[in-house]
């Protein structure tokens, strides 16, 4: 059975072990961390307390003035060894960043085309098509004057999102309000620009609203894909340059296992990468880490 190894330098703070933590034991084991942290303080004060202890012993016999000098150079010691600590830091210091994102792997196979209505004010019609959603191929049938573009009475032109939502097991055509994201469990289908002064009173037939195409066709799913499912990751804090280190856990995601293909990093940034995915699976849930071991 092998002892930690110990080093004598001062630790900032001991860690605390999370919920979320894998439970890891050896050298480099999450387990040994707290651990090894406090034997590091217990030998940096050993090592301070003989360097002391010799200092204070060359005084001779212990009187107030040598007590003094004692406090002196036990305080220069401190000091000297925050300063190596900190010019430690800034010259191997170890800089880390954590995050979790869910990446969707949605898109249509066929059809699915929003269209303005001709016989609603302010409506939107979806033609009929299927859809990839949860690891699955879904049919979705056609549905007439099923979503409401609301009304934009503001003095700036708005946007707001057409988008497929299960209702009972029924895939449904809806519409967020201006300036709101279609909900997590959604698929997105067009993006709809409404301009200042946009009412049911000014415009019913929608004619000054403009629907873009955002769909993300996939017509060989899920023999084959023309593009890779993908998350953008944004630092809190941009680094100099793209030379970090990214570790990449699978939480959990739906669709079975051999479904999953390669996980991976692209598009590296200063501020930030791309996590990509080329399996078909939904919803994949993905913690990241990137470490960086100078500044």
């Amino acid at each position: 059975m092998a002892n930690l190894t110990e080093s004598a330098v001062w630790e900032d703070g001991v860690y605390q072990l999370e919920k979320t933590d894998k439970a890891m034991a050896g050298a480099d084991g999450v387990l040994n961390t707290p651990l090894r942290q406090l034997a590091n303080r217990t030998a940096y004060l050993k090592e301070k307390t003989e360097e002391l202890t010799e200092e204070v012993e060359g005084f001779g016999e212990v009187s107030p003035e040598t007590i003094l000098a004692a406090g002196v150079v036990a305080g220069h010691a401190l000091m000297k060894a925050n300063q190596e600590r900190l010019a430690r830091e800034l010259r191997d210091g170890i800089l880390t960043q954590r995050g979790r994102v869910l990446i969707k792997n949605r898109g249509v196979v066929s059809g699915c085309v929003v269209s303005k209505s001709s016989t609603a004010a302010r409506n939107l019609s979806v033609a009929s098509g299927v859809i990839f959603y949860g690891a699955r191929l879904i049919p979705v049938e056609g549905q007439e004057n099923v979503a409401v573009v609301p009304s934009n009475t503001g003095g700036e032109s708005v946007v707001c999102w057409a988008y497929l939502q299960q209702d009972d097991g029924v895939f449904v055509l809806k519409c967020t309000q201006p300036g709101q994201d279609a909900p997590d469990d959604s698929m997105t289908l067009y993006k709809i620009s409404i301009p200042a002064g946009n009412t049911a009173e000014s415009d019913s037939s929608l004619a000054s609203v403009t629907l873009t195409d955002v769909r993300r066709v996939e017509s060989g799913w899920p023999k084959y894909m023309s593009s890779a499912s993908y998350a953008q990751i944004a630092f809190e804090t941009a680094f100099s340059d793209d030379d970090y280190e990214v570790q990449l856990d699978v939480v959990g995601y739906d669709g079975g296992g051999f479904q999953q293909g390669m996980i991976y990093v692209g598009e590296r940034a200063s501020n930030g990468f791309k996590i990509y995915t080329n399996g078909t699976v939904d919803a994949m849930d993905v913690r990241w880490k990137v470490t960086r071991r100078s500044i």
